[in-house]
């Protein structure tokens, strides 16, 4: 795996964080600033969903997990790449301001 400060967004995550994916439900509202949570359930191992909260602007993200937390390491992943979707999103001045916690 390479550097984490080195690896940079597909453009298809940060159309998503634009509003601009999917395709059939463009909303144009962008990460952050005219949304302030995520919400999406999360299909793992091929045999066990778990539902996923992201608050953007309280920075966490909570996972409803019925096997207990066994399926941690699936969401971590978003803690690491939702943060630099924002990052990206952010206007120029903003930027510098943004920390990315790793």
């Amino acid at each position: 795996m390479g550097s984490k400060r080195a690896y940079e967004l597909a453009d298809i995550l940060l159309a998503y964080g634009r509003g601009g994916l999917p395709s059939h439900g463009r909303t144009n509202k962008v990460w952050g600033v005219d949304v302030d949570r995520l919400y999406f359930p999360l299909f793992v191992n091929r045999n066990h969903w778990v539902f996923v909260c992201v608050n953007i602007i309280g920075k966490t993200v909570e996972v409803f997990d019925s096997s207990k937390g066994k399926n941690r390491q699936y969401v971590e992943k978003f803690g690491v790449m939702i943060p630099r979707i924002l990052k990206a999103l952010a206007p120029l001045e903003d930027k510098k301001h943004i920390l990315l916690k790793m």
